[in-house]
């Protein structure tokens, strides 16, 4: 699949029907904030496994991914993925372990951006201090 600049390969709170291989080009993960300008949360490049959503129910996607430049996916879909996870166990547990680190690594990029815009954590003030 070719996705041009600008273009979203999906969008946040959509089903997530594929897993996609970025061939080639650059994919932003944005998150809409209420004000302000999407926040690009991550940037992935060639060989980069775009997408998880597909593995955790309830299945719907929770970035915007959105072509930087030109980009070409090898795109996999996801409800035969499942399927096949389901009727062989030894795969199945290989790719979590191989997506498992990539969920971690997006959630991590989240939550710099957060802090990025909002402070670290030790400036945070709690209602009892």
């Amino acid at each position: 699949m070719v996705f041009h600049e600008g273009a979203y390969i999906y969008r946040e709170g959509e089903p997530a029907q594929h897993f996609y291989l970025i061939r080639h080009g650059r994919v932003a993960l944005e998150v809409h904030v209420p004000g302000r300008a999407p926040l690009i949360v991550d940037s992935l490049r060639a060989g980069e496994p775009l997408g998880w959503s597909w593995l955790i129910p309830p299945y719907r996607t929770h970035f915007d991914a959105r072509a930087l430049e030109l980009t070409r996916v090898i795109s996999f879909d996801a409800e035969c993925l499942r399927q096949k996870m389901e009727e062989n166990p030894a795969f199945g547990y290989a790719l979590h372990k191989r997506m498992a680190p990539v969920i971690a690594a997006r959630l991590a990029a989240a939550r710099r951006q957060i802090i990025d815009i909002y402070g670290r954590p030790d400036d945070r003030r709690t209602a009892w201090q």
